[in-house]
């Protein structure tokens, strides 16, 4: 049973936080979820996509739709995932602290974007395995990201050093589709907004405002895993930022 993983990004090079994540499923799973999810774009007034932060800011398709209505969709598309009990995987880097990192080796820096995709996929692997899944992994990515060149790049190096054990639960080359054509992008590009915005929020000692997804607070996280580079400097001390799905926070 081939397992599928549908990925965006967020803040990509942008400080102080770059994300890359997304959601995981079997193919019945995302079969269901994508009628689920279509329904929901096809409720009057239609959607012809669903972006939380457009929503969330009333932007965009959502600036014609009234507050409580808006509120309203949100609710229920993030209750869709929920009802799915889709795995998360998400990766937080500081680009200014992994840039430094290497420079203060006395070395060249690689594209983040290949330390966030190394990061994603051994994690996926590695997390999926411990649960008992050891199918392959097809991962699928938003073409509209601009990053397809890089993520092929990163991809064909990534897979150039993999263990057997490794490279063969991972195909030779993602795939790339539009977030219309894909309806599980959407939910992905929701998740690392999230993240990222909490991530940003807790360094920044701000509150993290109340998470969208319908499980925080409650005892029905779904699985997956969070792992995060973020050495960030605060007044003399080191803010390290974890996120466990609903809840984002940091300690020194």
């Amino acid at each position: 049973m081939v397992l599928k993983m549908y990925v965006d990004d967020s803040g990509l090079f942008h400080e102080p936080v770059s994300c890359l994540g997304g959601w995981i499923a079997d193919a019945e799973t995302w079969r269901r979820f994508n009628e689920d999810w279509k329904k929901e774009l096809q409720i009057e007034p239609r959607l012809d996509y669903f972006k939380l932060r457009e929503a969330k800011a009333g932007r965009g398709q959502f600036s014609r739709i009234s507050i409580e209505e808006k509120d309203q969709r949100i609710e229920r598309f993030m209750q869709i995932i929920a009802d799915h009990r889709l795995i998360y995987g998400t990766i937080l880097i500081s680009p200014k602290v992994f840039r430094d990192r290497y420079l203060q080796a006395g070395q060249q820096p690689p594209s983040i974007y290949l330390a966030l995709l190394y990061m994603l996929v051994t994690e996926t692997l590695s997390y999926t395995a411990s649960k008992g899944k050891i199918d392959p992994i097809e991962f699928v990515f938003d073409e509209q990201g601009g990053q397809m060149r890089q993520i092929l790049e990163a991809w064909t190096e990534f897979r150039s050093c993999c263990p057997p054990e490794v490279s063969n639960r991972i195909p030779e080359s993602p795939v790339f589709v539009t977030d219309q054509e894909a309806l599980p992008l959407q939910a992905a590009d929701a998740l690392v907004w999230y993240q990222r915005r909490s991530a940003i929020r807790s360094l920044n000692g701000e509150t993290v405002e109340e998470s969208p997804f319908p499980w925080a607070g409650t005892d029905q996280d779904p699985s997956g895993f969070i792992s995060a580079a973020l050495s960030v400097d605060h007044g003399g001390a080191t803010a390290i930022v974890f996120d466990d799905g609903p809840k984002a926070f940091f300690r020194t």
